[in-house]
C-alpha cells in the first residue's frame, strides 16, 4: 500500500471529543504505512498558520501524498486529502463560538467540504446536515462514528481525594451548547436536599463563548482530567448527566457506558440514534425536569460494565483503512500543484 500522511494539528490542542476522535484513529493506524506530522509551535495562530500554509508546502514538496485529517480544519489549498467534519455547530449557532472561530469555520468548512476527496463525518445526523447545507454529492461522506479509546478503557484508576460515591458527573468543555452552567444550577437543590456532589471534568477554551459556573460548596470543577481520573468518575459516579442542546455524535456517553455508568441525556436525536436504550430522557429545553429525571436514575441498581470488545475499539480506524486504501488502489487522486 502507498503511504500517506496524518495532519496532526490536534496533537497540539486541548483534549475534546473531536481530539479523541484524532488520536484514537491515528493511534491505530500507525502499524500501516502511514506518518503524522504535527507542528513545532504551539497556539491557535501557530496552528492555523502551519495547517494553512507550511502543511501543504511540505507535501506538496513530497509529491502530493493522500492527507487525512480528523479535527474538522484542513488545509483549503491541498486537494489530496480526506477531512472529517463532525458537526456545523460553528455555521449553525456561531452564538456558541468566539467570534473569530465561529468566523474562520463559516469561511473554511463549506472550502473543503467542496475541495476534498471525500468528507467524513460521525453520524447519520451530521451527514444529513452537511449535505442540506453544502450541497455535496451524498456518495462523497462516508460515517464513520468515533470508538472508545482504548487507552481510557485501559487506564489504572486515580480517586479524588475527598470525593467519594454519592456523586453526579459531566463531562465535557466549557462550551455553551453542552448546558452545563444551566443543569448544574437545576440541580443544585437536589444535591443539597442528598447530600450529592455535582462534579463537572473538563476543560476550558478560547475557541467558545463565555460560560459561568456557579459558587457553590456541592459543585466540584475538575480542570482537564487525566484518562485514570475520568476511568475512576465513570465508575463511581452514581449518574452521568449529559445536558448538551446540540451534538454530531455524543461520544461521553458511551464512555460512560463502558464503565457501567447509569444516563441521563437530554432529549436530542443524536442521543436517541445511538441505541442508549438505558438511558432516562429529559427536555434539552426544559432544565427543571432535570432533577427528576436525576432522582429516578439513582434510584435505579447499576448495570454491569460493558466490557468494550476489540470490533468496537477499533472499528473507526478499520473503516478508515478499507477506504483509505480504497481511494489509492483506485487511483483516481488528482493532480494538484499549489
Amino acid at each position: 500500500m502507498q503511504g500517506f500522511f496524518i495532519n496532526g494539528r490536534f496533537l497540539n490542542q486541548a483534549v475534546s471529543g473531536v481530539q479523541r476522535y484524532g488520536s484514537t484513529v491515528s493511534e491505530k493506524l500507525q502499524n500501516e504505512s502511514c506518518s503524522t506530522l504535527a507542528p513545532d509551535k504551539l497556539g491557535i495562530i501557530n496552528g492555523i498558520l502551519w495547517e494553512q500554509y507550511a502543511l501543504p508546502r511540505h507535501l506538496t514538496n513530497m509529491g502530493n501524498p493522500l492527507l487525512l485529517n480528523f479535527c474538522n480544519t484542513a488545509p483549503l489549498s491541498y486537494k489530496n486529502q480526506i477531512v472529517t467534519i463532525h458537526d456545523l455547530a460553528a455555521i449553525e449557532h456561531p452564538e456558541w463560538f468566539s467570534r473569530p472561530f465561529s468566523t474562520y469555520y463559516r469561511w473554511l468548512l463549506p472550502r473543503i467540504a467542496h475541495s476534498a476527496l471525500r468528507v467524513v463525518t460521525v453520524s447519520e445526523w451530521s451527514k444529513k446536515r452537511i449535505l442540506e447545507r453544502f450541497r455535496i454529492e451524498a456518495s462523497k461522506v462516508e460515517v464513520i462514528p468515533p470508538d472508545v479509546n482504548q487507552n481510557l478503557i485501559a487506564a489504572a484508576h486515580e480517586p479524588m481525594n475527598g470525593l467519594h460515591e454519592g456523586f453526579v458527573l459531566m463531562v465535557g468543555n466549557l462550551d455553551p451548547r453542552k448546558q452545563f452552567h444551566r443543569a448544574i444550577e437545576s440541580l443544585l437543590p437536589l444535591a443539597r436536599q442528598r447530600g450529592l456532589k455535582i462534579v463537572l471534568a473538563g476543560s476550558k477554551s478560547p475557541s467558545f463563548g463565555k460560560v459561568v459556573l456557579p459558587a457553590d460548596d456541592n459543585f466540584i470543577w475538575l480542570d482537564a482530567p487525566n484518562d485514570g481520573q475520568l476511568a475512576w468518575l465513570y465508575s463511581n459516579c452514581q449518574a452521568l448527566v449529559h445536558p448538551s442542546s446540540y451534538e454530531g455524535f455524543s461520544l461521553v456517553p458511551h464512555e460512560a457506558t463502558a464503565f457501567g455508568a447509569l444516563l441521563v441525556l437530554s432529549d436530542i436525536p443524536v442521543h436517541r440514534a445511538e441505541n442508549l436504550s438505558h438511558a432516562i430522557y429529559f427536555s434539552a429545553k426544559e432544565m427543571a425536569s432535570l432533577p427528576t429525571a436525576v432522582s429516578e436514575c439513582i434510584s435505579r441498581s447499576k448495570p454491569p460494565k460493558n466490557h468494550v470488545s476489540t470490533a468496537e475499539v477499533n472499528g473507526s480506524a478499520v473503516q478508515w483503512l478499507a477506504m483509505v486504501n480504497g481511494i489509492l488502489e483506485s487511483g483516481t487522486m488528482p493532480t494538484f500543484r499549489s
